[in-house]
């Protein structure tokens, strides 16, 4: 079972339907970006293939579009770009334990692990609340410090 199936299997029906509108709601945003990339149109008329069906009123997931969608996200891309990932000066990521989709701080804490196995250098903040409200004091404090000692290393 993933910790993804254990998380879900954790909440009432509510509360799974909610995240699993949100989870829908992020892959076909991502769906919608990734066709902006595709060279190979899709059927009309959205010209997408999206990871879900409506039947009977209810959202189901379309497992063989989510995994060809799975493949595209950032986390199962690492074992095509390690390389030039590592080649990286800076990389630096960052999530609010409260960001709005709760997806966000279990896939970037996911994502950070995945970085560390590939030994590919990276710079992990967890912050409270959610990142997005906290950029402008972030941005002077801890952004621009870390991106002006990668560009100026003290010697």
């Amino acid at each position: 079972m993933s910790c993804g199936d254990a998380f879900r299997n954790s909440l009432s029906r509510t509360k799974f339907k909610t995240q699993f509108n949100q989870e829908i709601i992020g892959a076909l945003l991502h769906s919608l970006c990734s066709q902006l990339l595709t060279l190979i149109p899709q059927p009309p008329p959205f010209f997408v293939n999206f990871p879900f069906n409506v039947v009977n009123g209810e959202t189901v997931l379309d497992q063989s579009s989510y995994a060809v969608l799975k493949t595209k996200f950032p986390l199962h891309r690492i074992s095509m770009n390690w390389q030039s990932l590592k080649d990286l000066r800076a990389f630096g990521i960052e999530y609010g334990i409260s960001d709005q989709f709760m997806h966000i701080p279990e896939a970037t804490a996911e994502f950070s692990n995945r970085l560390t196995e590939y030994r590919i250098p990276h710079r992990l903040d967890v912050i409270e609340g959610d990142h997005r409200n906290q950029v402008a004091s972030r941005m002077g404090t801890v952004i621009l410090p870390y991106v002006i000692g990668v560009l100026d290393p003290p010697e």
